[in-house]
């Protein structure tokens, strides 16, 4: 609830959001809504963490394409490493910093719309 409310503030109106506290929700989400970027928290409550869920999209091919940035509390080299090789396109670590995450997710949105044009 924190990293979504925090969210909530960091990307303003910029983009329709959706809210998903487990990975129940968020393949819920997925299959109902036209989802264009995800911002993954790591640490997703219930029996799946964000590493699974990540290496569970990148295996769906109605999904795979969708750019995944993993947010999480945890500053570690191997939780980078771990959240890009599950198939995250970038890794963000908090605290961090709010314009550097926008312009990374409007690349990843806009290189998105321009392969499936």
């Amino acid at each position: 609830a924190l990293t979504q409310n925090f969210m909530k503030i960091v990307l303003g109106k910029r983009y329709e959001k959706f809210f998903a506290a487990s990975a129940t929700e968020a393949r819920k989400i997925l299959n109902e809504k036209p989802i264009k970027l995800i911002f993954m928290d790591l640490s997703l409550k219930g029996d799946t963490d964000g590493i699974t869920l990540t290496k569970e999209i990148r295996k769906n091919a109605d999904f795979r394409d969708i750019p995944i940035i993993a947010l999480t509390a945890h500053a570690f080299a191997r939780d980078r490493e771990n959240a890009l090789s599950a198939g995250c396109n970038e890794f963000f670590s908090k605290p961090f910093n709010r314009n550097e995450l926008i312009a990374i997710a409007d690349g990843l949105i806009a290189e998105r719309l321009k392969q499936v044009a």
